[in-house]
C-alpha cells in the first residue's frame, strides 16, 4: 500500500508480471491517479522510457495515453490514444 501524502508520486513493482488480474482499490479526492502498464526503455533515447497510462480518475478518467518520461521519472511526451 502506497500513500501520495507528500506530494505526487510513482509506486513501482521491483520486478516484471506477465498476464496477470490488477485488482486494487483507491481514493482519490481531488487528484490525478492513473495506472501505467508495460513500460519499455527507449534505445534511441537513453534514460528514457516509453509506457501505456490508463487514466483514472482527474481529467484523464477513462482515457489511453502512451507516455515517455525522462531519467527522473518526470513525462515529456503524451499522445492520447483513446
Amino acid at each position: 500500500m502506497g500513500s501520495a501524502a507528500s506530494g505526487p508520486g510513482s509506486l513501482v513493482l521491483d520486478k516484471s508480471h506477465q498476464d496477470v488480474i490488477l485488482r486494487f482499490a483507491f481514493r482519490c479526492d481531488g487528484c490525478d491517479a492513473g495506472v501505467m502498464l508495460r513500460n519499455a526503455a527507449q534505445p534511441s533515447k537513453p534514460g528514457t522510457i516509453t509506457a501505456l497510462y490508463v487514466g483514472l480518475s482527474g481529467a484523464d478518467a477513462r482515457t489511453l495515453h502512451r507516455v515517455t518520461l525522462d531519467a527522473q521519472n518526470k513525462e515529456v511526451e503524451r499522445t492520447n490514444l483513446y
